[in-house]
């Protein structure tokens, strides 16, 4: 494959030492354009049984995963719920077009990054975990089922093409960041009042119902959303601990 150790080579090493981390992110270079746009079944069945807790392969043009780790292009899905200790995961910069529901089949699997993919959409499995960052996708729907997500307290959605947002997101007691700057959203829903934990938002417009939330603590807006913001809006976000004006 070039680029040092093979991807396989590398699984296959970290499943004989033990290894908690595999990091194969960044092989490809200019001189090896190609290299690993799709990742092999048998990278996965080399890890089975593995200790491993850290799987990093951003950064490679992956766009292909096996069936067996999500979906990817093609394959066989299953295998990848025997990674049972694999904690985080990192894809991020490659060009995922969808992600494998078999993901909320990792039990373990706490954090996932995938940001700067080409994803229209997230499986329901993802609100599983703990911590996502789809930022910089082309995602327009979120699942439904967030209220079944109890342990979600970090949500990373900023340059994608969300519209709306399900009303299910107002049971995440637990969220305590929520990014979706450069979206297409015009208004929060009223259950987002409940968001009793949120501390940290991000947002490119502010609807009224932004007053609502009541631990607030850090608030980042641009400068076109500064400009005509609603005076009661205004008052608010300035009253804030932190109240960041991008672009200024």
């Amino acid at each position: 494959m070039g680029g040092g150790q093979s991807l396989l080579a590398a699984a296959a090493d970290a499943a004989k030492n033990n290894c908690v981390e595999l990091d194969w992110s960044n092989r490809r270079t200019d001189d090896n354009p190609k290299l690993v746009t799709i990742v092999p079944p048998s990278f996965v069945s080399h890890l089975l049984g593995s200790t491993l807790t850290d799987l990093r392969l951003s950064g490679n043009g992956i766009a292909q995963l096996p069936a067996s780790f999500g979906r990817l292009v093609a394959l066989e899905y299953d295998s990848i719920i025997e990674l049972t200790s694999l904690q985080r995961l990192w894809l991020h910069h490659n060009r995922l077009e969808t992600l494998p529901p078999a993901l909320g089949d990792l039990q373990a699997l706490e954090r996932v990054f995938v940001q700067h993919n080409v994803l229209s959409a997230l499986p329901f499995s993802i609100v599983l975990l703990t911590e996502l960052d789809a930022s910089d996708n082309k995602i327009c729907m979120l699942p439904e089922e967030w209220q079944t997500a109890p342990a979600v307290t970090t949500l990373r959605l900023t340059r994608n093409l969300l519209k709306q947002l399900p009303i299910g997101l107002g049971a995440l007691q637990q969220l305590h960041t929520l990014s979706l700057q450069s979206n297409r959203l015009l208004e929060l829903p009223a259950i987002c009042a409940s968001l009793v934990n949120l501390r940290n938002l991000n947002l490119q417009s502010l609807p009224r119902s932004i007053t609502t939330l009541p631990n607030l603590h850090t608030l980042s807006v641009d400068r076109k959303t500064f400009a005509l913001l609603d005076p009661a809006v205004l008052t608010f976000c300035t009253a804030l601990p932190t109240f960041d004006i991008l672009g200024l």
